[in-house]
């Protein structure tokens, strides 16, 4: 009598160890589905556009590109920006910048070096954007650097 009892608790051990590995396997599943459903777009979908947009501008600003431009031709400002603008925005996300150098002559200021570039298509609903006021006091010259960005 004591070996039919043997025989099903063995039985019921084998059981919960089945019932384990299948949850286990099943759980592993899931997660290698998930991961691999995720497309390039949504794994960068928590970054904040707005973050993404004032970086942008502070990695300009302060590698030099803004003060750059004070001293620079139209024609070499214009290049330097549209070679090096892609480089400042995240790989899944579009742009568009806008650059106005001005001066100050008596009796105000004047507005005539305008600078765009955009990259990455159209925007689309979710767009944002920053602004950046750089100067160079010495020569009374100031500019102004506004960025829209949004998701490709």
């Amino acid at each position: 009598m004591s070996t039919k009892r043997m025989v099903t608790f063995r039985g019921f051990i084998f059981s919960l160890d089945a019932l384990f590995a299948v949850i286990v396997a099943v759980t592993a599943v899931a997660a290698v589905t998930s991961v691999i459903a995720t497309s390039k777009s949504q794994s960068y979908s928590n970054m904040p556009l707005g973050r993404a947009a004032q970086d942008a501008l502070t990695l300009m600003d302060k590698q030099g590109m803004f003060h750059a431009m004070f001293n620079q031709s139209d024609p070499d400002a214009q290049a330097v920006l549209d070679s090096s603008f892609a480089s400042y925005i995240p790989v899944n996300m579009g742009a568009s910048i806008n650059v106005t150098i001005c001066a100050y002559n008596d009796p105000g200021f004047t507005c005539t070096h305008n600078f765009f570039k955009q990259i990455g298509g159209s925007p689309t609903n979710d767009v944002s954007g920053a602004q950046r006021v750089f100067a160079d006091p010495s020569q009374n010259k100031f500019g102004l650097a506004v960025i829209k960005v949004w998701y490709s």
